[in-house]
């Protein structure tokens, strides 16, 4: 008996040395995977050492004749004894972390094992087990870059074979990238962009790519393998292939029905929908359908009706891929939607609280038209598609939508309304304008409580986009502002107005007035 321990404990010796010969590791990893099914419940509790000792092997970087030992031993030792399956699943997906243990034949020799584990023991939860060592072992916000691209890559390759939790997978990194972002606000990254092109005027130039924000860096990372995911799922042969392509945006929908319609005023998540639906009209007109059918059901809770608005406002403002005849279909039916609901409101008066949703639709029609106004204005029947509009029923309405939106987008919308006589708002505006004096808080005994710029405290999700490395995929896509500022005239001159439209002037930049076109085209064919 001690002449057993003895041999056994030698063993553990060899194998946990790490300049064993190659030869006499593969003859080991051989000999325990030959006894492996001989193990019974009672005496696999004496070989735990062993066993733990063999899994924590850095196995993938060895010669190809231990790493097909060691597969052999792990499907032999899950098959036989499940109890351990787990811990080497979870052995190995720390290795996820590894820098460098995304090179090819390392990720691939991980990937095999996973595999043949969930090839071969089904009816073990194989693949469930995989996404929970997944969910806890991704690295935390805090590590580094090479950490968060590493695990990426080998979450996202996972999801190419293990179709049925492909889902989830897309929901773990998703939900990483969204903690991320909420960190990673447009004004912190460029904030620290400025701060270090400052610091680093008179040093050698770094790497140019990276950004200097942290969270921001790496969720840039993140963003950009998540972008070649899509493009390499979607093109295997380098065509499109729309029958993958419509599995992933179907995937990737409900994760975006999960999480990031759920998430406030976030950057840049937003942006892998936004990229997916540039692949084929069709997957961008079932976004829009999609978020319309969220805007017009009552069962929907109002913050997410809105939210749904600005995704289709920003959306067609944004997405150069869409069609101008698709964009009109849009606001045609932005546009119903809102003499449909005036005409049967009960309390036809300018209440924010009740009527929301009709506010943010509003908000989303003279968006959009203001972006896209100088090719939605140029056709030959242009005006009469505009007149079926009925703009102007809608500004004087008694709901007073001027009243609830941003006043860039208002102010805008009346500039250009005027220039091509389509609406005249200025009354209207200056009316409101005297109507928003400050009113005594209910909350602050001691101070005043002015009326807010941002009344729905609306958002535009496909604003600039600013990771450095990632925004190459996008840059080709996203459609920059294409009108010139209209000139202010003494009908417009209050200070109000005029602060509001120098900040819209100035956020003017390249990436920051884009437009876009929508849906209806293909859905109605």
């Amino acid at each position: 008996m001690q002449q057993d321990r003895t041999i056994y404990e030698e063993f553990i010796s060899q194998i946990s040395d790490p300049d064993l010969e190659a030869t006499k590791v593969e003859q080991l990893l051989l000999e325990v995977s030959q006894n492996a099914t001989k193990l019974t419940s009672r005496n696999v509790e004496n070989c735990k050492d062993l066993i733990y000792r063999i899994l924590r092997l850095k196995w993938t970087n060895l010669d190809q004749n231990i790493a097909n030992a060691y597969i052999q031993f792990a499907n032999l030792l899950a098959s036989s004894h499940p109890e351990f399956e787990t811990d080497i699943i979870e052995a190995n997906i720390k290795s996820f972390l590894i820098t460098g243990a995304s090179e090819e034949v390392a990720q691939n020799r991980i990937h095999d094992l996973l595999l043949n584990l969930s090839s071969k023991n089904g009816l073990s939860n194989t693949e469930e087990k995989i996404t929970q060592a997944i969910t806890r072992y991704f690295p935390h916000m805090t590590k580094s870059v090479e950490q968060h691209e590493n695990f990426t890559k080998h979450v996202l390759k996972c999801s190419t074979y293990l179709a049925s939790v492909r889902e989830y997978l897309l929901e773990v990194i998703i939900d990483r990238m969204l903690k991320l972002d909420a960190r990673a606000s447009r004004e912190a990254i460029l904030e620290a962009e400025e701060n270090m092109e400052e610091s680093c005027t008179f040093t050698m130039e770094t790497e140019k790519n990276e950004l200097a924000h942290k969270e921001g860096a790496r969720l840039d990372c993140m963003m950009d393998i998540f972008f070649t995911y899509l493009h390499d799922i979607c093109h295997p042969e380098g065509d499109l292939d729309f029958a993958v392509a419509k599995v992933i945006y179907k995937d990737l929908l409900f994760v975006f029905d999960r999480l990031i319609l759920k998430m406030w005023k976030i950057c840049h998540v937003p942006f892998v929908i936004f990229y997916l639906c540039s692949f084929k009209d069709l997957l961008a007109e079932d976004f829009l359908d999609y978020l319309w059918k969220k805007v017009c059901s009552p069962q929907i809770e109002t913050v997410f009706r809105q939210a749904s608005a600005s995704y289709i406002a920003s959306f067609l403002a944004r997405a150069k891929y869409v069609s101008t005849k698709t964009c009109c279909n849009m606001l045609s039916l932005l546009a119903e939607w809102l003499h449909n609901y005036q005409l049967e409101s009960n309390e036809p008066e300018f209440d924010l609280h009740k009527h929301a949703t009709y506010y943010s639709v509003a908000q989303a029609l003279f968006y959009t038209f203001t972006f896209r106004h100088i090719e939605l204005c140029k056709s030959p029947s242009a005006r009469s598609w505009i007149h079926s509009l009925r703009l102007q029923a809608l500004v004087t309405s008694r709901l007073n939508p001027l009243k609830a939106c941003l006043p860039t987008v208002v102010n805008t919308f009346s500039s250009v309304a005027h220039q091509q006589q389509i609406v005249l708002c200025d009354s209207i505006i200056e009316r409101n304008a005297r109507s928003s004096l400050p009113v005594v808080s209910s909350k602050f005994s001691d101070g005043w409580l002015f009326t807010k710029s941002n009344p729905l405290d609306a958002f535009f999700p496909f604003d600039p986009y600013v990771l450095n490395r990632s925004k190459l995929r996008i840059n080709g896509i996203y459609r920059e502002y294409e009108g010139q500022p209209v000139v202010i005239k003494e009908r417009e001159s209050t200070e109000a107005i005029e602060e509001s439209w120098e900040s819209f002037k100035a956020s003017l930049s390249p990436m920051y007035c884009s437009t876009s076109p929508g849906y209806l085209n293909s859905i109605e064919n």
